[in-house]
């Protein structure tokens, strides 16, 4: 990252004014920014531009300074237009107020065609800046957010927010004590609280394209003193700020990961580890070179297209001379290769940088003293279409840990239905997760739900042999409500089993081979570690949703009743399904078909109770065909109920279990016996 020093910032005198006041053409509708797949859409579709702009890491610290702490002397500082960077120290004026700064700020952006500006903490200091304004002047901070948003939006601007960042360490304290990087620590658990805080404020703000939560948490000086080249803990890490903070905000989450330094080099395993399987929505990248092979440049948007999301080119200069100019190599490179976004670590090298002009915004109506977002029209004019914004893995092995985040583009309900009992959907943070005990391909449907709209997401996930480990299989059969009883199949690669122990997933665990548990009604995870004569040892997991499942109902069963897939044996569906479409058509068809003449019949119409669904289909087939109906409306409307069941149920019917549908031949059979009589 270039060198940005504050105590070398210089500021000239040059004449301020006030914001310009109210008229009457508003502002601009700029739109929200979401993403779907590999795409960054504004108001639900792509759009024709690409995103381009500038990194200011100072602006917002500088802002705090002089308008919440009240020193006057660094009024007007920013990292663009006032640094050692441009070589050129001329702060934005007028910066008399919050709206006078702001207004001209973005209007200067606009001036050379920026329509993204990633802005805020860079570093240990700009993060010490934002996290105290929060914790002690937490209104004025907001408000200053939003008159920062307000104006963005005036002037067509997006904002990357950065919400904190590190090139040093130790880093920030957050008021904690560890460190930020240890999810255990409460400097971790403060950061993450201020983070979605933050979110949760800015979001009706239209300006907010993104949050960048964390910038170069990979920095040199960082993998120096913490990281010590161990990627996956850098990994783990990030991956626990995802979880933190998913689900807080619509606005899509990048983190600003350099993503080429000490820590992590230039190849797809390190860009997964950085970025590409790091969790969020935007991968994040920094590039600082004055190269022209654009394979740097290549490589990563094709590596970023691979796993299905864009990639958002956070920092990027040319740093043969200094101070650091614009890579236009790089930014070119990065257009041919489909990139979609790109903020410049400095202007310098634009055509008339740095900027000598007057005052301008003008005619920008002053922030409403209200103001907290929202004022863009568009999301009601043109509904953001629902769209999933997280793409599943499809692999995994038998006795790994399966996990996929399920996230959309706006909140919505989501329920999933799959034939993989290991599963299990934690509804509170919207992820599938489970350890596949055999081999397999199962189908896994993510249904998500808002405003009126759904989409759907369907899947195989396909689970590889681990012959090393061997196979282990759950079954679960509930004996009363909320009481299972669990048994368990195993074949271990070093033989017999020596051990088990079960993880209920409420606190209870359990050594039986095969245990009994109660449960309050809810979701479990519940989990069988199975160890081995020779000391080997596998875990699989059960899906279960406690008050959902019919008492008495066999392993492997459906706990989602009649609402979906479920996991039902699909040989007991078709033929429940078929048997239920039979007696409907054929009744239907006799019932129209009847006879004329009959005589009520004198003696019992017998018929040996059915001990199949398979004998249930057969015997009704042969009432109907040996009988006829004298009280036709009657049968007939069995009939059309038998097949409206069946055309809205559809595959989640099944019956439930083989008892409810010999219970309804049993039905019909009575009312057969008393209403039937022989054909003449």
């Amino acid at each position: 990252m270039a060198l940005l020093l504050p105590g070398m910032l210089l500021i000239s005198n040059i004449p301020t004014s006030s914001a310009a006041a109210p008229d009457s053409i508003g502002i601009n509708d700029i739109g929200r920014v979401t993403v779907s797949g590999p795409d960054i859409l504004v108001d639900g579709k792509k759009p024709n531009h690409q995103f381009y702009g500038v990194v200011d890491t100072t602006a917002l610290a500088f802002a705090i300074e002089t308008y919440i702490d009240g020193n006057r002397n660094v009024a007007g500082w920013t990292s663009v237009f006032n640094a050692p960077d441009t070589g050129t120290h001329v702060p934005v004026t007028p910066n008399d107020t919050p709206d006078a700064f702001w207004n001209q700020y973005f209007a200067q952006m606009k001036y050379y065609g920026v329509n993204l500006v990633r802005i805020g903490a860079g570093d240990t200091w700009g993060t010490e800046h934002q996290y105290d304004a929060w914790m002690n002047h937490r209104e004025e901070y907001y408000d200053l957010l939003h008159t920062m948003s307000y104006y963005a939006q005036a002037h067509g601007v997006w904002l990357c927010f950065v919400v904190a960042g590190a090139q040093e360490y130790p880093t920030y304290h957050y008021y904690g004590s560890g460190s930020v990087f240890e999810p255990s620590s409460s400097a971790f658990a403060n950061f993450i609280e201020y983070s979605k805080a933050t979110m949760v404020e800015l979001e009706n703000e239209n300006a907010i394209a993104m949050y960048d939560l964390f910038n170069e948490p990979d920095h040199n000086n960082v993998n120096s003193n913490y990281w010590q080249g161990n990627k996956v803990k850098y990994n783990q890490w990030s991956l626990a700020v995802d979880k933190a903070t998913a689900g807080v905000s619509t606005h899509p989450r990048t983190l600003g990961v350099a993503g080429f330094g000490n820590l992590l080099g230039m190849t797809q395993e390190d860009f997964d580890l950085s970025t590409g399987k790091a969790g969020f929505e935007i991968l994040h990248r920094h590039y600082y070179g004055s190269n022209t092979d654009k394979t740097n440049f290549e490589l990563p948007e094709q590596w970023a297209k691979e796993v299905n999301k864009p990639l958002f080119w956070g920092e990027l200069a040319n740093n043969g001379p200094y101070p650091l100019v614009k890579y236009d190599f790089g930014e070119k490179a990065i257009w041919s290769a489909g990139g979609q976004a790109i903020t410049s670590m400095v202007l310098t090298g634009t055509h008339a940088y740095p900027y000598t002009g007057g005052v301008l915004g003008k005619d920008v109506p002053a922030k409403p003293s209200n103001w907290k977002g929202g004022h863009s029209s568009s999301a009601a004019a043109h509904p953001l279409k629902l769209d999933f914004t997280s793409s599943p893995s499809k692999e995994d092995k038998v006795g790994s840990p399966y996990e996929y985040k399920v996230t959309g583009n706006k909140k919505a309900s989501i329920k999933v239905d799959t034939d993989a009992s290991f599963l299990l959907f934690d509804s509170d943070d919207s992820v599938i997760r489970g350890i596949p005990g055999k081999p397999g391909n199962y189908t896994i449907k993510v249904i998500m739900q808002a405003d009126g709209q759904e989409v759907k997401q369907e899947y195989t996930l396909s689970v590889a042999d681990a012959p090393e480990i061997g196979t282990a299989t759950i079954n679960a059969q509930e004996i009363s409500k909320g009481e299972y009883r669990f048994t368990y199949d195993a074949q271990l690669a070093d033989g017999p089993v020596r051990s088990v122990e079960w993880d209920f997933g409420d606190g209870s665990r359990s050594s039986d081979a095969s245990p009994v548990h109660t449960f309050a009604e809810g979701e479990y995870l519940v989990t069988l570690t199975i160890t081995g004569e020779n000391g080997s040892v596998m875990s699989t997991t059960y899906g279960l949703e406690t008050g959902n499942v019919v008492p008495g109902a066999k392993p492997g069963q459906s706990i989602a009743g009649a609402v979906g897939w479920g996991t039902t044996n699909s040989v007991l569906m078709i033929v429940g399904l078929v048997c239920a479409s039979v007696v409907g058509l054929i009744g239907y068809y006799s019932v129209n078909r009847g006879g004329r003449y009959s005589y009520r019949r004198t003696g019992n119409v017998k018929f040996p109770d059915p001990r199949s669904i398979v004998q249930t289909g057969i015997e009704t087939v042969r009432l109907l065909k040996g009988m006829n109906y004298p009280d036709r409306k009657l049968m007939k409307e069995l009939c059309l109920y038998l097949l409206k069941i069946v055309r809205n149920k559809g595959f989640g019917l099944v019956l439930l279990i083989k008892e409810q549908a010999l219970e309804s031949f049993k039905l019909m059979k009575d009312t057969a016996s008393k209403h039937l009589r022989p054909r003449k």
